[in-house]
């Protein structure tokens, strides 16, 4: 639109003129290449990110995190979120490093370790990711045994939650999660099940365990929606239950819709047709498949994508 549009004229404006500005001017164009910056981030144009909040964070006089911290804090994480997508992990280290260095409080630490867990993921440094992952978890109430149970105590409770969720309806009518706390640890159990899911197994159905029980007790959110998704395809894995794991993969869909969760539409639509192609025949999938393809691209989400 109009008004997106001219964001992008002010911060440009703004940098062609950055030489003759004063100090507090310098602080209001830092702060217009942020807002740039994030909405580039929402189009997709992660390059074009990374422009504006370099831009940004060089307008910031010193980059003196005392005067500037809220700033500072927000160009650095965003920073480290658009390196990741354009798959500069050298820069998501340079920037992370900085917020973890200065951040005064774990809470905005949060978003920066959750690009630093992604970015070991995408080098298969998966044992750091989830040292990582498990100490952030550990600080959200959500920690893990260590040692973790036996296999076949986690896939029963994996089975028991399961049943649970085919009881619930697969949780459609449930309220919204409230409390932030188990928001956040979705988040992160969801990033670090997709890591597991396929190098480590028995973590993967330890996590998905979490993720139902959570949606379960304190209500659904847009992790849900991948949570119920790989439930129906562990259904299939564990019980060749595949009417169970096709009515599963339709409640993962309709949460999809209901809690609109771009983000995710491309990895839930290639779980859930994948699995369905146990039911019904390939070529019914194959549209679905491809709008899981463009959505991924879209949305950024290009190892869904590229599965699709």
């Amino acid at each position: 639109s109009e008004k997106e549009t001219d964001i992008f004229l002010l911060a440009d404006q703004f940098n062609r003129g950055k030489m003759f500005m004063t100090k507090s001017a310098k602080g209001n164009a830092a702060m217009v290449n942020l807002k740039a910056g994030e909405k580039a981030m929402a189009f997709s144009s992660f390059s074009r990110a990374s422009c504006y909040l370099k831009e940004g964070l060089s307008l910031v006089c010193d980059r003196n995190w005392k005067q500037n911290y809220d700033l500072l804090l927000q160009l650095n994480t965003a920073q480290a979120e658009a390196e990741y997508c354009n798959g500069n992990f050298q820069g998501v280290g340079e920037a992370a490093g900085l917020v973890l260095l200065h951040a005064t409080s774990f809470e905005d630490k949060l978003r920066t370790y959750f690009v630093l867990i992604k970015t070991l993921g995408a080098q298969g440094q998966i044992d750091d990711a989830r040292q990582i992952g498990f100490q952030v978890l550990s600080e959200l109430g959500e920690s893990f045994p260590s040692p973790i149970p036996d296999q076949s105590i986690i896939i029963t409770d994996l089975k028991e939650s399961i049943h649970a969720l085919i009881e619930a309806g697969g949780m459609v009518n449930f309220k919204e999660m409230e409390n932030t706390k188990k928001i956040y640890a979705m988040k992160y159990l969801d990033i670090l099940g997709t890591l597991f899911y396929s190098s480590k197994q028995v973590y993967g159905a330890l996590i998905l365990n979490r993720m139902l029980t959570l949606s379960l007790s304190h209500g659904i959110c847009k992790e849900s929606c991948n949570a119920v998704a790989y439930a129906s395809y562990m259904l299939c894995e564990l019980s060749l239950d595949l009417n169970g794991s096709n009515l599963i993969g339709r409640w993962a869909l309709l949460l999809l819709e209901k809690l609109k969760a771009k983000e995710y539409e491309s990895r839930v639509y290639f779980i859930v047709y994948s699995s369905q192609s146990w039911v019904k025949h390939m070529k019914h999938s194959i549209e679905p498949h491809f709008h899981g393809f463009h959505v991924g691209m879209q949305t950024g989400d290009v190892h869904s994508a590229v599965l699709n």
